[in-house]
């Protein structure tokens, strides 16, 4: 299952992108993850089939047996996803509480990468406090400081370094993304006419 972290804007940043599910439709129920099963593609799953109140209710279960940061990251994603339906402040307060979680018990051996919790976190942060733009970019320059190859947290914290008004930074993020040989060519564009816009 991809994670989409990639930002086109501002406006991207702030939108709570939930845990990759882009839409939820009616399909036959889903069995809910337990300890032994893969609880990211069950709860996958289990919202596709519309039953993410359920899932959230098994995942309770299951973390008040055994804390496992994936648990925590996959609530979260459905508490999110609760989120952009019903706009349920608890429901983001609780889902940016579980990223912490998650994060704190990672480690070495951790299913989840930690630097795209930071990131989710970065995204869940804003979904919170749309204002707390400083806040976002220090989850950002973690999960770029865990991840210095990845395209999508340095997409992600030269748009955090605008909106703080770091333009020498954000211009040091664009130019390390245009130097990719790897970058595919819309993303290529939208990072040149972003760095033309800082000049």
């Amino acid at each position: 299952m991809t994670v989409r972290t990639f930002a086109s804007g501002a406006r991207g940043l702030v939108l709570p992108l939930a845990f990759a599910w882009a839409a939820c439709s009616p399909e036959p129920a889903a069995p809910a993850p337990d300890a032994s099963g893969d609880l990211v593609s069950d709860a996958s799953a289990a919202c596709l089939s519309g039953n993410v109140d359920a899932i959230i209710l098994q995942l309770d279960s299951l973390i008040q047996a055994s804390p496992r940061p994936d648990a925590y990251a996959v609530r979260s994603g459905c508490l999110r996803w609760r989120f952009a339906q019903d706009s349920t402040r608890e429901d983001i307060e609780n889902a940016f509480a579980d990223l912490g979680r998650a994060i704190e018990a990672s480690g070495d051996g951790s299913s989840i990468p930690v630097d795209a919790l930071y990131n989710q976190r970065a995204f869940t942060r804003l979904s919170l406090d749309p204002n707390d733009v400083a806040g976002a970019l220090t989850d950002l320059d973690q999960a770029v400081t865990l991840a210095p190859e990845s395209i999508a947290h340095r997409t992600d914290r030269s748009i955090a370094r605008v909106m703080v008004g770091d333009t020498a930074g954000a211009r040091e993020d664009l130019e390390w993304l245009l130097a990719r040989s790897d970058l595919d060519s819309a993303r290529a564009a939208e990072a040149r006419q972003r760095l033309a816009r800082l000049e």
